[in-house]
Parts: C-alpha cells; sequence; structure tokens
C-alpha cells in the first residue's frame, strides 16, 4: 500500500496554526504530477499499482523486476520513460519532504519558546497567588487585631463601670487606725 492509498489524519475543527503559511493538506500523487514529463504513457504511479498487484510469492526484487520490465515492454512501455518519471517524482517528493520539514523545525522553534513563555507566566502568576494570599492574611489579622482590641476595651470599660472606686491612700490608712483603736483595750 502506498502513501496516496492512505487516508489523511483527521484534525479538529477548530484546529488552526495562527500565523503559519501551513496548510494541512491531503497529499495526492496529482500534486507531484505536474513537474513530470506530460509525454510519458505509463506512469510510476502506473509501475506501482502492476507491482502491487502481482501476488506471486517467493521471488526477489531482481525477478519481480524482470517480470515487470518485460510486460511493459511487451506493451512497447518505454522502460526507460518509467524510470525518468520515477526520477522526477522522487525529486518532487524529496522537495516537499523537505519543505514540510522547515515547517515541522520552525514550529519546533515556536513551540519551545512559548513553552519558555509559559514557565514565566506561570512562575509570575504563583508570586502573583503568594502576594495575594499574604496581603489577605495581613489584612485579616489587622482586622481581627482591631476587633481584640475593641473587646478590650469594651471589657476593660465594663470592669470599670461595675467596681467601686477605691478610696485614696491616706483615707484607708484612717480607717484602719480607727479600728485598731476600737479593737483595742484601753488601760486606764
Amino acid at each position: 500500500m502506498s502513501l496516496f492509498n492512505k487516508k489523511a489524519m483527521e484534525l479538529p475543527e477548530d484546529f488552526a496554526l495562527e500565523g503559519d503559511d501551513l496548510f494541512l493538506e491531503e497529499i495526492t500523487s496529482e500534486q507531484f504530477n505536474s513537474d513530470r514529463p506530460k509525454n510519458t504513457h505509463y506512469t510510476i504511479d502506473q509501475a506501482i499499482m502492476l507491482m502491487q498487484s502481482l501476488t506471486i510469492k517467493n521471488i526477489g526484487p531482481r525477478v519481480l523486476g524482470g517480470i515487470v520490465k518485460k510486460t511493459l515492454e511487451s506493451f512497447d512501455i518505454p522502460f526507460a520513460e518509467i524510470i525518468d518519471d520515477a526520477i522526477a517524482k522522487e525529486a518532487a517528493l524529496q522537495a516537499e519532504f523537505q519543505r514540510r520539514e522547515n515547517i515541522i523545525g520552525s514550529l519546533a522553534t515556536k513551540l519551545e519558546y512559548l513553552q519558555q513563555q509559559n514557565k514565566m507566566i506561570l512562575q509570575e502568576l504563583e508570586n502573583t497567588v503568594q502576594a495575594r494570599e499574604f496581603l489577605q492574611r495581613a489584612d485579616i489579622a489587622a482586622e481581627e487585631r482591631v476587633a481584640v482590641t475593641s473587646q478590650i476595651k469594651n471589657a476593660t470599660d465594663a470592669f470599670v463601670a461595675d467596681t467601686k472606686p477605691i478610696a485614696p491612700p491616706q483615707t484607708v490608712q484612717k480607717k484602719l487606725s480607727r479600728k485598731r483603736k476600737a479593737a483595742s483595750p484601753t488601760i486606764n
């Protein structure tokens, strides 16, 4: 089975390579016929089909080539023209292969560049997330400090309101000395 009989790879409908001149067309044998001689009665493609249709087993390539050559010559088909056609087709295929290799190389370079860009973007994203989380924690901590400070002030105010004022030190000493005098026996 040749390359031209295989079905092309199916790509998603939304597949696109922006900015590239890559056209992912199906490869057909006709696209390589344009630079080949037009006066050929029998092309290399037909010779390939003939060789693939032969189901003779256990024969080597020389024998198979001899059978094909004799068969074609018996129909007055110039064997040299088929070889010339094959050479032209090989050149067209090699040129197309090289063009696609160049596109692949360009895409590989672009892919590597985009992967490096993504690494930098990911690092910047991580830094941004860390900074935001740090600032959010600091903001929450500040709000918690304000709330705790407010609770302490409210508790202190309530305690102060519930307690009786303490007498100044001189008043306490006077009361103690009166109690002592009252408690101590008097000597006459």
